[in-house]
């Protein structure tokens, strides 16, 4: 699928009508449709899994198309964990191949090893890849397709949380228990880079720029000779950047919270668009 009106600005992990995200109301995302084109929301955008969150989820869903058509901003919702069939979107090659982006839940088996349900969706995957045709056992939509597959036929653990403070604060102890936790997000926020690196040389080896979420943790990472890009999340504390496309160049902005609304701020980034060539792929 392509995306032709630029600017195209992507962002992630909105996480619609979760007890801990900093979003109670899409609303408060206009300010980052100014001057926009296209928004790309690179998966997890609403709740679309957790039965009693559904409800909300969906409800701030529909309020956030309501707002970009208003705006006359196109969108493209990419799935994610959190809402494996929000569309029929599972990554998006852009700029001629020199840009890739995927919510990032292929990157590991297991989906990320420290959800609750990740022995479960670990299994489920293998066992889709080994019943999988061998045709298309190198065909990227088609894995990404199978990952969604594991995790829609697993679920989420119901969350009986209400928003606010208390329940972000809650959310955040439970990511600390058991005591080995810590260790084991930390570990995969340095491994992810690096096996989006690896998943762009299989896969799409012309992509110089690999733009996931799905670990909230936003940052940069050079893996010459790719850049590989976390927009974050709109959960507290580890940070969330829009990346914006136009004029053959991308750029990086962190996003900010002002009185309620979120707004693109400072570029921290600027690079020209090219793709990787065969020698350098």
């Amino acid at each position: 699928m392509k995306t032709t009106c630029e600017p195209i600005r992507i962002i992630s992990d909105l996480h619609l009508g979760y007890s801990g995200s900093l979003l109670t109301d899409a609303a408060q995302l206009r300010p980052l449709l100014d001057g926009v084109g296209t928004l790309v929301f690179n998966g997890d955008t609403a709740e679309l899994r957790n039965e009693p969150r559904y409800p909300e989820g969906r409800r701030e869903l529909l309020k956030l198309q309501e707002l970009c058509a208003q705006a006359g901003v196109q969108t493209v919702f990419v799935n994610g964990n959190h809402d494996p069939v929000i569309s029929a979107v599972n990554h998006l090659d852009l700029a001629d191949g020199a840009i890739l982006v995927t919510h990032g839940d292929m990157l590991f088996t297991d989906l990320a090893p420290w959800c609750k349900e990740a022995l479960k969706i670990g299994q489920a995957h293998r066992q889709l890849l080994n019943a999988m045709d061998d045709h298309l056992f190198e065909d990227f939509e088609a894995r990404l397709r199978l990952v969604k597959d594991a995790i829609v036929s697993v679920g989420l653990p119901e969350l009986h949380l209400h928003s606010g403070p208390i329940a972000r604060i809650a959310l955040f102890a439970q990511k600390l228990w058991p005591p080995n936790q810590p260790f084991v997000i930390v570990r995969c926020w340095r491994e992810a880079p690096r096996r989006a690196a690896a998943m762009a040389r299989v896969f799409r080896p012309r992509a110089r720029f690999i733009l996931i979420g799905h670990f909230h943790l936003a940052g940069l990472t050079p893996l010459d000779p790719r850049m590989v890009i976390n927009t974050g999340s709109f959960l507290p504390l580890l940070g969330r950047l829009a990346v914006d496309i136009a004029g053959g160049e991308l750029s990086v902005k962190r996003i900010h919270r002002v009185r309620g609304f979120f707004s693109a701020g400072e570029e921290i980034a600027r690079y020209p668009i090219s793709a990787l060539s065969k020698d350098e792929g």
